[in-house]
């Protein structure tokens, strides 16, 4: 790779080196997608092109990794296939969108891959589809693991957030799932993003007691207004006795345990009669809503 630019105000300047890795996440952003280079960029670098020695643009010159301020082996690059994309879009219309399918997505863990009967971690776990979402009306339900999107593997979360980004709004796609361990096919709508909405947590007590390790409360109009949830089905989690299964499988104080191993939970009571029925040595799958998004969890009862 050939890297141009003009480091600290040295114009015309060329570096070499090679691709270090594809795909990098860095923080940066929620699109993070990198090329990672050892070809020398400096401050004065960015916006210049990173090239291939047939002339290709790869990517874009974007930032370093340094704690001295300067060069040290590691910099990165924007991808051209996703800069080419912005830059279509600016031109056509002006702005930048979003594809968006309307689904809360988490990874897989091994202990969530063993509650749905998976022998692997590969996939997304579907934990919330959202009301009038193109993921509703293409039928995708809370539960269903995504594999592949338009034919492409979707190993980790990341993967399919950066595709379905990266999906023109308006056209359709294709997404492999597995459902209650049965391979399906579903073909959903792709639409444009919407504008992001902040959420709270809720200050949370200390008390310990049950068999999972958790304490909890019903959950009042208040307290479900403050969570951002719609309605006051649910257990509200106030504490969580340190190296319990709760506390080992994720759970946290302000989360709202809606369901247990897929069964619906609508108050303390109903929690606690099916925590009674638990066997020592089963895996327990929670649905919890945490600062208003669904979110599968899984816990090992030792």
């Amino acid at each position: 790779m050939l890297a141009f630019g003009s480091p600290f105000g040295l114009e015309q300047t060329m570096t070499a080196g090679i691709i270090s890795a594809k795909g990098r996440y860095i923080g940066a952003g929620t699109y993070d997608n990198f090329l990672q280079t050892d070809a020398a960029i400096n401050p004065g670098n960015s916006g210049g092109p990173l090239v291939n020695l047939d002339g290709e643009v790869v990517g874009i010159n974007t930032m370093i990794f340094s704690q001295s301020g300067g060069f040290q082996g590691v910099g990165f690059a924007t991808p051209a296939a996703m800069a080419g994309n912005i830059y279509r879009q600016l031109i056509d219309h002006g702005k930048v969108t979003r594809g968006w399918l309307g689904v809360g997505i988490q990874e897989l863990t091994p202990a969530l891959a063993k509650s749905f009967g998976m022998k692997t971690t590969d996939g997304v776990l579907v934990s919330n589809v959202e009301p009038g979402s193109p993921a509703e009306k293409a039928g995708l339900r809370p539960g269903d693991i995504i594999l592949s999107y338009n034919g492409n593997p979707t190993d980790d979360t990341r993967d399919l957030s950066l595709a379905v980004a990266e999906s023109r709004v308006g056209t359709s796609a294709k997404l492999e799932i597995l459902r209650d361990g049965k391979p399906m096919t579903v073909q959903t709508p792709v639409g444009e993003r919407p504008a992001e909405t902040a959420s709270t947590t809720p200050p949370t007590e200390r008390r310990n007691q049950g068999k999972l390790g958790l304490t909890v409360d019903d959950l009042d109009a208040n307290s479900a207004r403050q969570l951002n949830i719609p309605s006051t089905n649910g257990a509200l989690v106030t504490d969580v006795e340190p190296g319990s299964p709760a506390d080992r499988g994720g759970v946290r104080p302000g989360d709202v345990v809606r369901e247990i191993n897929r069964k619906p939970v609508n108050n303390v009571a109903e929690l606690q009669s099916a925590i009674a029925g638990l066997q020592s040595g089963s895996t327990v799958l929670l649905l919890v809503i945490r600062q208003g998004q669904p979110m599968f969890l899984a816990l090992e009862l030792s």
